[in-house]
């Protein structure tokens, strides 16, 4: 009918805080009208072809989400001043 939901398993769901959550779609059919994402949640997603597609073929597709945990987490952090230690080698005074 076009439409299908997809249930995280369950490790899937120990691991992740249900924030964030972005899935990705790949039809493999030359007869989609596309895919789209309806609804999601920390359980699950619903997938379903655009335009009133009512096809019945395979997809691919890769979910992500935010680790539990790390909702806060940094990825880009200020750099540290961190003092200069004198080389050591030849030439040097030391």
């Amino acid at each position: 009918n076009g439409r299908v939901e997809i249930p995280f398993p369950d490790h899937f769901i120990a691991v992740t805080s249900g924030q964030g959550i972005t899935a990705t779609l790949t039809p493999l059919s030359a007869e989609s009208r596309g895919l789209a994402v309806v609804e999601k949640g920390p359980r699950r997603i619903v997938v379903q072809e655009l335009a009133g597609g009512k096809g019945n073929y395979e997809f691919d597709y890769m979910v992500m989400a935010v680790r539990s945990g790390y909702e806060d987490y940094q990825v880009i952090r200020e750099k540290l001043e961190v003092p200069r230690v004198a080389e050591e080698g030849p030439g040097s005074n030391e």
